[in-house]
């Protein structure tokens, strides 16, 4: 039994050494494998992107524009601008501008006016409304009426259809500036026409007692002159007396002439500051 298990025990050690050995003797599998593959293949290979694998979803439709009506579906034809019209005639006023229109289908949309007061100035828009009857109307500033300005008009219809003009940017229509009428040209020369008619009445009334009494005693005086006249003939008087008359004759041809010349020269003077136009 004792040898048996000496045998068993050596058999052991004889088996683990053999199995060392191999071990120790057997090449390295890694090794192996990397001294198989080629230099070119031991590179490293590029880095490809993974695939989405995700279906792409459509884009959506671009938005749709408002739906037409079937006239504006039929409607080619760009709104028609039959005649336009500038009221300015007074400074006092403001200019109107107002335009008929005609549209066949879909119908007018919109009306501007475009206008400047000079050639050097930027072109300013104001709308038009509607009225009735295809009448469009506008009103400007108040102080185009003064300086004059251009203008030109465009309009479109609700199909998208225009613009159609009445003269252009490049040839605009033109408007000269507004004269003043008489209430304005009286308003304006009202403070001056009043001082200078106050000053010409105190004249006038002046010139008109003058002409009375330097009248009045013209007419006494001539009325005295022609009555010694008559006495101077009688041969019953004395001489003496005579002498005297005669002398008061002379006295009296002489103040009724200066009152006579007088009473002209303030008539003319009254009638000229009647009739003399205020400034």
């Amino acid at each position: 039994m004792r040898i048996f298990s000496l045998i068993s025990a050596l058999l052991f050690l004889v088996n683990s050494n053999w199995v060392r050995a191999q071990e120790n003797n057997a090449p390295d599998t890694a090794t192996t494998e990397a001294a198989a593959i080629s230099p070119a293949e031991q590179l490293p290979s590029p880095s490809v992107a993974p695939q989405n694998t995700e279906e792409k979803q459509p884009a959506p439709p671009p938005a749709l524009p408002p739906p037409l009506t079937q006239s504006a579906k039929l409607d080619q034809n760009a709104p028609t601008i039959e005649t336009v019209m500038v009221a300015s005639s007074s400074t006092a006023s403001p200019p109107i501008v107002s335009a008929v229109l005609f549209d066949d289908r879909s119908g007018v949309a919109l009306v501007e006016v475009h206008w400047r007061d000079s050639a050097e100035s930027e072109w300013q828009t104001t709308p038009m409304i509607a009225g009735t009857g295809g009448m469009f109307m506008t009103r400007l500033p108040l102080d185009l009426s003064k300086t004059g300005f251009e203008y030109f008009v465009v309009a479109y219809d609700e199909a998208g259809n225009g613009p159609s003009r009445y003269a252009s940017a490049e040839t605009p229509k033109k408007v000269k500036a507004s004269q003043e009428n008489t209430l304005q040209r009286i308003q304006r020369v009202e403070p001056s026409r009043t001082v200078h008619s106050e000053d010409s009445s105190g004249w006038l009334m002046f010139n008109l007692v003058l002409a009375v009494i330097s009248g009045g005693t013209s007419t006494f005086f001539w009325a005295d002159y022609f009555q010694i006249e008559e006495m101077v003939k009688d041969d019953t008087l004395p001489e003496d007396y005579v002498s005297e008359l005669k002398n008061a004759q002379i006295n009296d041809a002489f103040i009724g002439g200066v009152s006579a010349l007088a009473t002209a020269a303030s008539l003319g003077a009254s009638i000229y500051l009647m009739t003399e136009p205020g400034e």
